[in-house]
């Protein structure tokens, strides 16, 4: 067979197929009521399991609204850079020295499944202490006991050594397997050994060890909320999806919400609700909408010339985990593949590390002399991820103006707490002991890769050294939370109650990762699941817990 007839079939195959999903699988509706009992603003990952979920009661009508587009499968899995919304933070006062303005660039996923559908498929939990801390702080009803059973409802678990444990599920929508182990993939297991771990599951009761990857596939395709959960309740009759639209502004009556504005094929339009209003549009868009329809900081407000409907702290106390990239380059064994390894602080873990068996070039926004030294050259390699799990620096959410289409003033305020840079550090001492074991020193690694002439003042790897090398490379690892707190009802610093209904309006909830009191260890997408089956179940009035 030819080249040229070999691409001609190829592209002739990727058309049938594009043909073939948009004809099954359209998801969108031309025709849009005045009026539905739910409207869920955000098509992401939350929105998708709220609308599937409030849709399976026949007599209840759901609009969900979404800013993106809809794709086919095979772009979803393969090309998912295209659909990202692309925001920038402020420039990093404490951070970021080594990045273009010091910014860092926060992908979003704008596109039916939201960030779901471009993120790297990892499945995590995170801690049960993470959980216990949210029931201790007031958040009663969010324990560990009481949100596995929403981890364990939304599970189709692939891999048959975790098939029978009590902390997993077989025969819900999200299917979790793993990928291919290289010869890589071992050593990193023998190192771990040598250092006096064992092998784990990680999203069982104990986090510390070394653990084979779980991720979000099925079959080789990414296994999304839009996908295995929205694709199958998309025609029933009393589910719409609108696609392209952009919401504006909630309509707030008399501290009810009754309504939003959107803008679609550039024409305005309004829709009205009987009972609720569902804000699912991400830790960035959800306080962004809020405090454009009145409710946030009074003070803020007021200089934006906004009507103040709740003074709340919409928009503070946004966390993120950050990380370190580390890579070294070997001649001593082929490398492709990613694998983790989470080690244990205190009650719950506060480092990451994740085991990536590849060199990555410069994704990040490094200048052109930090990328010189930083990024290897393409080659035979692995890269090690440190991530601070639970980073006690704060930021905010602000807008940038009063016009919805203005992207607004992101400031993760990134190692303002200096315990986040001896946290990272001492996830540097544990990689140092990585490197030192028999399975790696046999790869030929180099000690002075990782000597930067911008730290060159201090010691090579002392404290000093270390610190100067995280404020200039540490990068953001794309888990934005918290800026909608959850917490009690007389708590001056949240957002919304327990039940997740914002305080002092009524019709209106906030469902994702935004309500975290505190962010999770680990990845947020999947603790987004749990929490938008939980808020499903708020909303219907029933209990999953007492049927799983």
């Amino acid at each position: 067979m030819s080249v040229q007839l070999g691409i001609i079939i190829i592209v002739c195959a990727l058309l049938v197929n594009i043909f073939m999903e948009k004809k099954q699988h359209t998801q969108t509706d031309d025709v849009i009521n005045d009026v539905y009992d739910y409207i869920v603003v955000g098509g992401g990952t939350a929105g998708s399991i709220i609308a599937t979920r409030l849709s399976e009661d026949a007599a209840t009508s759901v609009l969900l609204i979404e800013a993106g587009v809809f794709h086919p499968l095979g772009f979803q899995h393969n090309i998912p850079y295209i659909f990202d919304g692309g925001y920038y933070t402020v420039s990093q006062k404490h951070s970021h020295k080594g990045f273009n303005d010091q910014k860092s660039y926060w992908p979003r996923g704008r596109v039916l499944g939201g960030s779901g559908n471009i993120n790297a498929m990892q499945y995590t939990r995170g801690s049960p202490w993470n959980y216990e801390e949210w029931k201790k702080a007031g958040c009663d009803g969010w324990g560990y006991r009481d949100v596995l059973p929403y981890f364990i409802k939304s599970e189709d678990m692939q891999l048959p050594e975790f098939v029978s444990s009590p902390f997993h599920g077989k025969g819900g929508p999200l299917a979790v397997s793993s990928g291919y182990q290289s010869e890589a993939t071992q050593l990193f297991f023998h190192a771990g050994q040598e250092l006096g771990y064992n092998r784990t599951d990680y999203n069982g009761y104990d986090q510390e060890g070394f653990g084979v990857l779980q991720t979000n596939i099925r079959n080789g395709v990414r296994s999304s909320a839009s996908f295995e959960y929205l694709r199958k309740a998309r025609y029933r009759p009393n589910l719409h999806v609108s696609l392209r639209s952009f919401v504006t502004k909630i309509s707030i009556k008399a501290n009810r919400a009754v309504g939003v504005y959107f803008v679609k094929d550039s024409r305005k339009h309004y829709v009205s609700t009987r009972k609720e209003i569902i804000l699912s549009a991400g830790t960035i868009n959800s306080p962004q909408l809020l405090m454009l329809s009145g409710i946030g900081p009074k003070t803020h407000l007021q200089e934006l010339d906004i009507p103040v409907v709740a003074d709340l702290p919409v928009g503070e106390n946004l966390q993120d985990h950050l990380g370190l990239f580390m890579p070294s380059k070997t001649d001593k064994v082929e490398t492709l593949n990613a694998d983790l390894m989470q080690s244990k602080g205190h009650i719950y873990p506060d480092i990451q590390i994740i085991n990536i068996f590849a060199l990555l070039p410069n994704l990040f926004g490094f200048t052109e002399a930090t990328a010189r030294e930083i990024v290897p050259e393409p080659g035979n390699g692995f890269t090690i991820y440190i991530l601070i799990t639970k980073p006690l620096s704060r930021g905010s959410i602000k807008l940038r103006s009063k016009d919805a289409f203005d992207y607004p003033l992101i400031d993760p305020n990134y190692l303002s707490d200096t315990r986040d840079v001896k946290t990272l550090v001492g996830g540097v001492r544990i990689w140092e002991k990585i490197l030192q074991t028999r399975p790696y020193q046999n790869m030929g690694l180099k000690e002075d890769e990782h000597k930067m002439s911008f730290c060159s003042q201090h010691e090579f790897r002392s404290n000093a050294y270390w610190e100067c090398y995280i404020r200039h490379v540490a990068i953001t690892t794309y888990h934005p939370t918290s800026t909608c707190k959850m917490d009690p009802e007389n708590d001056p610093s949240t957002v919304v109650d327990t039940q997740l209904r914002v305080k002092g309006i009524k019709g209106l909830r906030v469902v994702d990762a935004s309500i975290f009191p505190n962010i999770t260890s680990g990845n947020t997408n999947i603790p987004t699941v749990m929490v938008a089956e939980r808020a499903a179940d708020f909303i219907r009035g029933v209990d999953s817990a007492t049927y799983l």
